[in-house]
């Protein structure tokens, strides 16, 4: 029974479904799964007959209702029924000689299922037409798509020149990525192009400003690059000791720059920001010592450990500041006369250390026969009593009227009296730091 023969009987039977197996049915040939199915009416007590595969030309009943997407037949068939299988759903199975005349015929087909033997008398009819059509000259008008017709085709576009003659290839296809559907040529002209960036296979990208004719000069200096020796072995010396791990070189000179495994983040302007590279670090210090200046300066300290520079530079601008806060303070006394000390200048009770520098007096109103004693005092604790330092003693009209007298650091007081052997007056001055 040919083809013909075979698809005249199916028309016969009324085909009322043409499908094919979407997934494997079960491993006892009673299910055949087809996706399409719930899309149509149910067949549920029809026909199927199977088309092709292992069971190809198997008419069985459909026993129940096949919308959900599977159809169950009985009996069973003779193998599973996998995906990818034909069938056909007929309104009344074919006439029984009809079908035992398709399967005859079916069952002669070589099959492709390493599990099936090939049916040699088949086989050896194939191999006859092929070596009859083997020596027979291919015609000039071959018929359409035939193998003849194929052949021709290879013939008139000289494939062999275009593999390997001169000619070549007359348009070579456009580069495209490797899968189904691609020509070798098309995956040549990719690899190519993923290579050098082009046609040209000679035509790398210069490096260290000199062109490359190819991978392996690219790769040489590469190595030169890396600092690897006239062996390629890279081995440069971070810490000490030869590194030829880049992977390890980078991790150790990654230390150099933050802590291990942590990202790069420093705020070296106080009161400024956090910075996450070196650059904008090393701005900052720019900043700091000669530009915009500290952010929030710290407040001042006395030197010690753990006390930074810009705090003991501000404690010593404190101190000199202080040391420039200058106090004057001053007006006239009138001497009693002989045997009294009339205070010029007392600090009795300072609320803290003070330096006083220098007290002034001006002796102009002295005259002939005049005696005057100035006497410097001290106290030194806490409630104690005034300690005499120096006397010094001035007769009649100076010819220098002012005189100084130089004070000492103090805590707890000081004063510079005068006695006058005939009441005077003297104007003072005093300056003082505290």
């Amino acid at each position: 029974m040919e083809a013909g023969q075979i698809k005249t009987v199916i028309e016969r039977a009324l085909v009322s479904y043409t499908g094919q197996a979407t997934s494997d049915g079960n491993a006892g040939g009673t299910t055949i799964v087809c996706s399409g199915l719930p899309a149509t009416r149910d067949f549920d007590g029809q026909k199927v007959i199977i088309a092709d595969g292992v069971c190809a030309g198997q008419a069985r009943d459909i026993d129940g209702a096949t919308t959900g997407g599977t159809i169950t037949v009985t009996p069973a068939l003779s193998a599973k029924v996998v995906a990818g299988v034909n069938f056909y759903i007929t309104t009344d199975l074919p006439m029984t000689e009809e079908a035992a005349a398709i399967s005859a015929e079916l069952a002669k087909v070589p099959k492709s299922d390493a599990a099936v033997t090939w049916n040699a008398t088949a086989l050896a009819s194939v191999n006859a037409e092929v070596d009859s059509a083997l020596d027979t000259a291919v015609p000039g008008s071959p018929t359409a798509g035939s193998i003849n017709e194929r052949i021709k085709t290879i013939d008139d576009a000289d494939l062999p020149g275009q593999l390997s003659g001169g000619a070549g290839v007359p348009t070579f296809p456009a580069a495209a990525n490797i899968g189904d559907g691609v020509s070798l040529a098309e995956a040549i002209r990719a690899i190519l192009t993923s290579l050098v960036g082009g046609d040209d296979y000679d035509g790398y990208t210069n490096i260290n400003n000199s062109a490359n004719v190819s991978i392996n000069a690219i790769f040489q200096k590469l190595a030169v690059l890396f600092a690897a020796d006239g062996a390629n072995v890279f081995n440069p010396t971070i810490q000490g000791a030869a590194r030829t791990d880049l992977e390890v070189a980078l991790n150790i000179l990654a230390t150099y720059i933050s802590d291990s495994a942590a990202a790069y983040s420093a705020t070296v302007d106080p009161g400024g920001t956090t910075r996450t590279c070196i650059e904008t670090t090393l701005e900052d210090l720019g900043a700091m010592l000669a530009g915009a200046g500290i952010t929030t300066f710290p407040a001042s300290s006395a030197p010690g450990d753990g006390v930074s520079l810009a705090e003991v530079l501000r404690q010593i601008y404190d101190d000199i500041t202080a040391m420039q806060d200058l106090t004057r303070d001053g007006g006239t006394v009138t001497a009693t006369g002989l045997g009294t000390e009339d205070n010029v200048y007392i600090n009795d009770t300072p609320a803290a250390n003070y330096t006083g520098l220098v007290v002034l007096i001006d002796l102009t109103s002295m005259g002939a026969g005049d005696q005057a004693t100035v006497k410097e005092y001290y106290r030194i604790k806490s409630g104690g009593g005034y300690i005499l330092k120096d006397t010094l003693v001035y007769n009649d009209a100076q010819a220098v009227d002012l005189i100084s007298i130089a004070l000492e650091p103090n805590r707890y007081g000081a004063k510079v009296t005068i006695d006058a052997t005939v009441s005077r007056t003297f104007d003072w001055e005093v300056f003082t730091i505290e």
